[in-house]
């Protein structure tokens, strides 16, 4: 608990994760529906998820909150021997993959982001603060397509083309663990 906001995390860990095998880590929001939990594990990832219970902060948008919640997860990480918060993937779809993009511009922790079927304005803008980091786009629109085309260019010009990738299905939210 922090400035009045409860956060409660759940964590399922790949089998023979400890402190000297400490396991990668998916972290995403309790609001991102199905997850092939027990897949995720049986391939030697660990994932963890968080719920937030907060009231309103004025002047503080939802995903501002949701960014900063992501962050006291990975602090919580951090905690945790069994996991490694060197490799820590934040991952999100829709609204919960804009807040996994501003999550990851904001703390440079995040080793890989992730979002899926993200559009609307400043995308672009939020792929280009995650760099030099790794960074996925899943889906989207033809607007996502060319909003991370023109995030492309700037990993382009910095030689960092393999730190950048991307999934343009149609429906693009169908990833498998």
């Amino acid at each position: 608990t922090n400035a009045g906001i409860r956060i409660e995390v759940a964590c399922t860990r790949p089998e023979g994760a400890d402190a000297q095998r400490p396991a990668p880590v998916f972290l995403l929001n309790e609001t991102q529906g199905a997850v092939p939990t027990n897949s995720i594990a049986a391939r030697g990832y660990a994932l963890v998820r968080w719920r937030m219970d907060a009231a309103d902060v004025p002047g503080v948008s939802a995903a501002d909150r949701r960014a900063w919640v992501h962050a006291r997860a990975l602090d919580w990480i951090g905690t945790r021997p069994e996991l490694d918060a060197t490799r820590v993937a934040v991952v999100g779809d829709a609204d919960g993959g804009r807040c996994a993009l501003r999550a990851g511009a904001l703390d440079e922790r995040f080793a890989l982001t992730v979002a899926c079927g993200v559009d609307g304005d400043g995308v672009a803008d939020l792929v280009r603060l995650v760099a030099p980091r790794l960074v996925y786009r899943v889906g989207g629109t033809e607007k996502v397509r060319t909003d991370w085309a023109a995030a492309r260019d700037l990993y382009r010009a910095y030689g960092l083309e393999e730190r950048r990738g991307e999934n343009g299905g149609a429906d693009g939210r169908k990833v498998r663990a």
